[in-house]
């Protein structure tokens, strides 16, 4: 089992070719194997891999340790699954307080918000640069066993495990892009309602308004007039995108749990970053390199047939969403008891962003003309749910003055 995790600071690794060996023929693609020494790993042949990570699309590596070498194989131990996953990434701005905008009595009546926003002051803060927030997941299993999981992040990119004699090290080594830059708040300023009893509200509570806008605002009570008309139009439509109050603008309406009260603008960012893993594995052999990619349904429905026939199809769209081909089994099962249907898996593999479509056998046993259903589900090869979708349908009451023979 492994016996400790600790975090590591940054080693000196000096790499040269290794000299050909029983080894070399069992390397995967994109393996390096270099001769070094780094403190705690200490080894003779070291298998260095790096893996390319981006989100909802989890990467298997299979590993086995080597003991003994002869001239023409090695002998390995029970191989060990290493599963890497990395999380949403988020862009997260820093918040710096600025000053308090507080309600004047010489300006006009009027301009007092309603009852939903009856703030005497808000606080202003200046929203600074983005950075880039993700957390790789590294999980080491045997068959069902779990052996550890540990996590690889921005804040804490390198983690040495020592597994008895098998010492690993798992190195981040960033994105391929930035955090954004098109439309970004930073610059702007944020108004946090503050409340009676001196309190701030959520920060996702706030109004993000740009310099230019930011500008005239003198009186608390035009910040909760610019409020209340947010309010007003989610009021009218709960997915619109109001223009100042952060809770329901679409770039931050992802992460609104995440903000909470810290004074930090946080937004999820689902694109297809790639991020640069690094493994350093002692005296291993890396069998094979496995991906998953997101997939969903995008279509699913049934066209109309007669009850008590075998004339029902039901067709299933699914789009593979990921930046890799992989391969998907497509179900259906839990079916109305009067569809002749056990449970049915087609395989498929599909190219990333493409789509693969399928068409399923729906037998009606019973002259029914009720309302039906079917499950249709979406998972990858390892049994990860990627959609689930509940399909009604209602057949036609069968024809009975037809002769059939």
């Amino acid at each position: 089992m492994l016996k400790h995790i600790m975090t590591l600071s940054l080693l000196s690794v000096l790499c040269a070719a290794a000299p050909l060996s029983a080894v070399e023929s069992f390397r995967a693609p994109y393996t390096t194997v270099c001769v070094n020494s780094d403190g705690v790993i200490t080894c003779e042949e070291k298998t260095i891999q790096e893996i390319p990570l981006t989100y909802g699309e989890p990467v298997q590596i299979e590993v086995s340790y080597t003991n003994t070498c002869d001239a023409t194989s090695c002998s390995t131990e029970t191989p060990v699954l290493f599963t890497l996953t990395k999380s949403l990434p988020q862009d997260i701005s820093p918040l710096t307080f600025l000053h308090t905008v507080r309600t004047l009595s010489a300006l006009p009546a009027a301009q007092n918000g309603t009852a939903n926003s009856p703030y005497a002051a808000y606080r202003a803060y200046t929203v600074g640069a983005a950075r880039r927030d993700y957390v790789v997941n590294v999980t080491l299993s045997q068959g069902a066993t779990v052996l550890d999981t540990f996590d690889i992040s921005a804040k804490e990119p390198r983690r040495l495990m020592i597994d008895d004699d098998h010492p690993v090290l798992a190195r981040l080594l960033d994105e391929t892009r930035s955090p954004l830059t098109d439309d970004t708040p930073a610059g702007g300023l944020l108004f946090v309602p503050v409340k009676q009893d001196g309190t701030l509200e959520p920060v996702y509570e706030g109004l993000l308004l740009p310099q230019a806008v930011a500008a005239d605002i003198v009186d608390a009570r035009q910040l909760n007039q610019l409020r209340d008309a947010d309010l007003a139009k989610i009021a009218t439509d709960p997915n619109a995108e109001t223009a100042y109050l952060v809770r329901y603008q679409r770039a931050f309406r992802n992460a609104v749990a995440t903000m909470g009260s810290s004074l930090m603008l946080v937004r999820e960012v689902p694109d297809r970053a790639f991020s640069t893993a690094r493994l350093e594995l002692d005296r291993a052999v890396v069998g094979g390199v496995r991906r998953e990619a997101v997939g969903w349904i995008q279509t699913a429905g049934v066209e109309p047939f007669e009850a008590m026939s075998k004339n029902g199809r039901l067709s299933v769209t699914v789009e593979n969403v990921g930046s890799v081909t992989a391969a998907y089994m497509v179900s259906v099962l839990d079916c109305s008891s009067f569809v002749g249907v056990p449970i049915i898996t087609r395989f498929v593999d599909v190219a990333a962003g493409a789509q693969s479509n399928f068409v399923f056998e729906i037998p009606l046993s019973g002259d029914t003309a009720d309302q039906q259903a079917c499950h249709v589900m979406l998972q990858s090869l390892t049994g990860r749910v990627f959609d689930d979708v509940e399909l009604f349908f209602t057949p036609s009451a069968t024809d009975t003055t037809r002769v059939q023979y």
